[in-house]
């Protein structure tokens, strides 16, 4: 499962806290700072859930590695000439008990918001 979670790996470790401390900069009161914060986190989950649902995809990349679901495993790797770190038969939401559709739950759910506010309190913190 731990190849499969690396895909997440352009948001989760990079993009969440980056745009979280710059909503966290930019918010110069606690109420504009919080606005922020819900904007973009409302920006996360439209377009990695439009990409995870296959409402969306990343059109300029060649072959599949732009297909929604199939880029937030893989992120495009294949770009790289990369082999994909996971395929599936069929888009990983298609059964929603499954491991990696619970899993991506999780990740939108809990650790998008969790992630994008610790770098929202960073952004807040150097404001001091």
């Amino acid at each position: 499962m731990d190849a499969q979670l690396a895909s997440f790996a352009l948001d989760i470790p990079i993009l969440l806290p980056a745009f979280g401390y710059v909503a966290g900069r930019l918010g110069k009161t606690k109420k504009t700072g919080y606005l922020l914060y819900g904007i973009t986190l409302l920006g996360f989950w439209l377009i990695a859930g439009g990409l995870y649902f296959n409402f969306i995809s990343i059109e300029f990349l060649p072959g599949g590695a732009g297909q929604g679901n199939h880029f937030m495993w893989n992120s495009g790797i294949e770009v790289l000439g990369a082999n994909p770190l996971i395929v599936f038969p069929e888009p990983s939401y298609a059964h929603f008990w499954s491991a990696p559709n619970l899993l991506a739950m999780i990740a939108f759910a809990f650790v998008y918001p969790a992630i994008l506010w610790f770098g929202f309190k960073k952004g807040r913190s150097s404001l001091a």
